[in-house]
């Protein structure tokens, strides 16, 4: 294995495209009932969406003085909380969109979701979700990134493009849950944005803007789906909720500082 470069793995080069907790239940309470967005925020959100017929909830409004916005989906058995950038229409790109260094990012998603779980319904399933992203100067720079952290994978930063990688490593959990296995998803590649249509969703719900940018930006992409694996055993225990979830966001920092690694 190639030796790397420590400053590759410093969490805080990435940055935080989006943020997801994703919590499946089979037993969801009417969704007219739930008031989960003030426990968690403090305050009404900006819009909501109740259709009582579908059993369908939607909430979206800003964070942090609108540092991000916040999105909450709940659906037939599954809840999303995403945090996303607070975006301007026809605002001039000068890099990705994002709202906070991944450290920082973590700090505000556990800050705000942690607590909630004492409101939660019972889990079948969790999963931790999370886009980010490095500015580089060209296509060459990213894949000589990316490289650092793939060490199984032989890339020609010259003389190729078009490269994305996906790849799961599942590892046994070590939260104190018998046989629970935890799979490792993450997806990696190097994007371009240059006058795009940039799409943020939840469920159903989509939110899109128009950007501009002079001059084209590049940067190393890793999408992150770490998620628990489906059990015959039912639910977990609430008190177990903060335990595993905070294990799901262990093992994707460890992905973002030390690559794929099983």
């Amino acid at each position: 294995m190639p030796e790397r470069d420590n400053a590759v793995n410093d969490l805080s080069n990435w940055r935080v495209e989006s943020l997801r907790l994703t919590v499946f239940s089979s037993a969801m309470p009417e969704v007219a009932a739930i008031k989960w967005w003030e426990l968690v925020t403090g305050q009404p959100s900006e819009t909501k969406t109740v259709q009582a017929r579908t059993r369908i909830l939607q909430e979206v409004g800003p964070l942090k003085d609108g540092l991000c916005n916040l999105s909450l989906e709940c659906q037939q058995q599954r809840i999303d909380w995403l945090f996303s950038p607070t975006l301007k229409e026809k605002e001039e790109l000068t890099e990705f969109p994002t709202f906070a260094s991944f450290p920082d990012g973590l700090k505000l998603f556990k800050e705000m979701l942690l607590p909630w779980f004492g409101q939660c319904p019972l889990a079948t399933r969790l999963a931790f979700g999370a886009t980010l992203t490095q500015s580089v100067a060209d296509r060459k720079a990213g894949y000589e990134i990316l490289g650092n952290f793939l060490p199984a994978v032989k890339l020609d930063p010259e003389n190729s493009s078009d490269f994305s990688y996906q790849i799961n490593r599942p590892r046994l959990s070590t939260c104190g849950i018998s046989g629970l296995h935890v799979n490792r998803l993450s997806r990696w590649s190097v994007a371009r944005l240059s006058g795009m249509l940039v799409q943020f969703s939840v469920g159903q719900q989509i939110s899109a803007q128009t950007f501009e940018s002079n001059q084209g930006l590049n940067a190393c992409r890793l999408e992150l789906d770490i998620n628990t694996a489906p059990r015959t055993e039912g639910t977990f225990d609430r008190k177990m909720l903060s335990a595993i979830v905070q294990e799901l966001v262990d093992l994707g920092r460890e992905i973002a500082a030390k690559g794929d690694i099983p």
